[in-house]
């Protein structure tokens, strides 16, 4: 990271597992005192105890409150609770997320993925403003499968999408990235910085519904992901090609050559950090994000229903 985190404040959403956890382990063990936002805060209670016991000096919090990203009352009343303590803030990471195969809707009739991996995120940002002071930090955790998403019709990204986590989930991860550039925008003469972030892949404990990963023939796949999904999946060859849905007959054309080099890719890029034991096409480094997500009038678009959906203040 930039600056050091010892002394710092740090708010990890979703940290009872997966990316979360050893996020907050990594963190811990900096100096920075941890706060995990979970769900379930006797799970968390576990965690922090877990991290204790690694690192003895460590200072980890847990709560105020239960944080379920799912439930906007639960979003509200977290921010609520952090706010009305007056700790400063200085890095918030939107871990926190799902990728539930069978699809639900809020009372207010978006679409629970979205709610879950976007829309809950993005207010629990909003609402925590008055604790993000200048020099503070905001780490949206996204995907590489941001690259293979197009959101067109707002109201379809947010009210309409019911075909479960395939569909939906890269359509969640773009939004992330959407909002991490518009956040970026407006916030920075604030001195709050945004980032997105692709952690990789990770086998998270998905809690509300089964994996798509944890189906019986694709585990021999799934399993050994510590050599998956970065690498050859950050190649301009995929991070150029898909501008969204083919018109035409040119349009056709291209979507077709880059579902050939996506794939040719998708099929290269595990045996060779298998093969290699991770040391080919594993660095992290810094990226473009996929086409799509440079459309400024889209990311305004996005913020302002967003705003509106979740009943803040443009």
């Amino acid at each position: 990271m930039e600056q050091p985190v010892r002394g710092k404040l740090v708010l990890i959403t979703g940290a009872s597992a997966g990316i979360g956890l050893e996020t907050a382990k990594q963190l811990a063990a900096e100096g920075a005192t941890v706060l995990l936002g979970c769900r379930n805060l006797d799970k968390a209670k576990g965690v922090q105890q877990e991290i204790r016991s690694l690192h003895p000096d460590a200072n980890v919090i847990v709560g105020p409150v239960p944080l379920n990203t799912a439930r906007p009352d639960s979003v509200r009343e977290y921010a609520q609770a952090l706010n009305d303590s007056k700790q400063v803030l200085h890095i918030l990471v939107n871990n926190a997320g799902a990728n539930y195969k069978n699809p639900w809707k809020t009372a207010d009739g978006v679409a629970g993925l979205v709610q879950t991996n976007y829309l809950g995120p993005y207010a629990l940002t909003r609402l925590l403003e008055p604790a993000l002071q200048p020099g503070a930090r905001v780490i949206n955790v996204t995907s590489v499968t941001h690259r293979m998403a197009h959101i067109g019709d707002l109201g379809k990204f947010f009210f309409t999408r019911n075909k479960g986590a395939t569909d939906v989930y890269p359509l969640t991860k773009l939004a992330n990235v959407y909002f991490t550039y518009e956040l970026e925008k407006r916030w920075q003469s604030k001195g709050i910085r945004a980032a997105a972030v692709d952690p990789g892949c990770a086998m998270p404990q998905w809690k509300g519904g089964p994996s798509i990963n944890g189906s019986r023939p694709k585990q021999p796949f799934t399993t050994p992901c510590r050599y998956y999904a970065r690498g050859l999946f950050t190649s301009p060859l995929i991070t150029w090609g898909r501008v969204g849905p083919a018109r035409g007959i040119w349009g056709h054309i291209r979507t077709y050559a880059w579902a050939a080099r996506a794939l040719t890719l998708s099929l290269l890029d595990w045996p060779l950090r298998y093969a290699s034991g991770g040391r080919l096409a594993s660095s992290t480094c810094l990226v473009r994000s996929s086409t799509q997500s440079y459309d400024a009038t889209l990311a305004q678009e996005l913020w302002d229903m967003s705003a509106e959906l979740a009943k803040l203040p443009q």
